[in-house]
């Protein structure tokens, strides 16, 4: 059963904070076919322009050393091979869509590197609608509902969460299967 009507990317960046001088020091993407099968992937570590204390803060949770960060490529490097990698892949119409567990984030993040792509759905946004249809809705700390978290996703749909999560392309990968389980129940 055909999911998509092109392949699709799924994104994931990982970033020196959330504040708004933020950068991006990874970004993963893999490319899934109309019926979901992994095409080729995306993956690449980016020279910040500054590590800062709470930069060193992002840089535990995600594992990433910061001596590989200085020898890594500029951010105009990667934009560049970005561009050039999304651009190979077939479609029929039109530029590649392109999606993320949250979008909103990741859009804005790689709009600052300068990259500028065609997006589609927020995969947290089908999954929280689907959790919400089945009363299923995380909560937080005060019980109030609220989007769920790609490990709370992963546990709804019943798939695998990495223990090296917080990388780019795992999270990508994780990521990509949770749109395509989303996909199938929303159409189901």
């Amino acid at each position: 059963m055909k999911l998509f009507s092109d392949p699709i990317i799924i994104i994931d960046t990982e970033t020196t904070g959330f504040f708004h001088e933020a950068e991006v020091i990874e970004i993963g993407a893999v490319c899934i076919d109309e019926w979901g099968r992994e095409r080729t992937t995306f993956s690449s570590l980016i020279k910040p322009n500054k590590l800062d204390r709470r930069a060193t803060q992002a840089l535990k949770i995600n594992n990433i050393d910061p001596q590989a960060l200085q020898t890594a490529p500029s951010p105009q490097t990667i934009a560049d091979c970005f561009a050039q990698w999304a651009e190979r892949i077939p479609t029929r119409n039109g530029p590649v869509m392109c999606t993320a567990f949250n979008v909103a984030f990741d859009k804005r993040m790689l709009e600052k590197m300068g990259i500028h792509l065609r997006w589609g759905d927020c995969i947290r946004t089908l999954t929280n609608n689907l959790m919400k249809r089945t009363g299923q809705q995380p909560t937080n700390v005060k019980g109030k509902a609220k989007a769920p978290s790609l490990e709370e996703a992963c546990s709804f749909f019943s798939i695998p969460y990495p223990h090296n999560s917080h990388r780019a392309l795992i999270d990508a990968k994780v990521s990509a299967k949770v749109a395509i389980e989303a996909i199938k129940r929303h159409t189901s």
